[in-house]
């Protein structure tokens, strides 16, 4: 069966809980390599828990810490993500609106930009 994700990269902030978590595991289904971004030290346990569940069932991912309400950490994230670990990223999913101040651009065009706060 063709993974239609196959080769590409997401990152899915607030994967660990909730929405976020089945997103990154649906991507993954589809053949995408996921970043679980989680927000604080304390859900660290239940992203590893999601890449642990992704890893189970044949797909890839790994766990990052971003507070993506911090531009610093925002923009640390991607590029390890882009430069350091994967050389690319082709979706973005935020499933955590409440606390981002960042939406994600195609990342030839740029990494993000600023997002007005609710």
């Amino acid at each position: 069966m063709e993974k239609k994700l196959q080769d590409q990269v997401a990152i899915v902030t607030g994967a660990s809980s909730g929405i976020g978590a089945g997103c990154a595991k649906e991507l993954a289904k589809a053949g995408a390599t996921v970043v679980v971004n989680y927000p604080v030290a304390s859900t660290k346990d239940m992203a590893e828990q999601v890449v642990a569940e992704i890893a189970e069932n044949g797909g890839k991912a790994i766990a990052y810490k971003c507070d993506v309400s911090r531009e610093d950490e925002v923009k640390q994230m991607f590029a390890d993500v882009v430069t350091h670990d994967f050389g690319t990223m082709e979706l973005c999913f935020e499933c955590e609106p409440h606390r981002s101040i960042f939406m994600c651009k195609r990342s030839h065009q740029g990494i993000f930009e600023k997002r007005r706060k609710w």
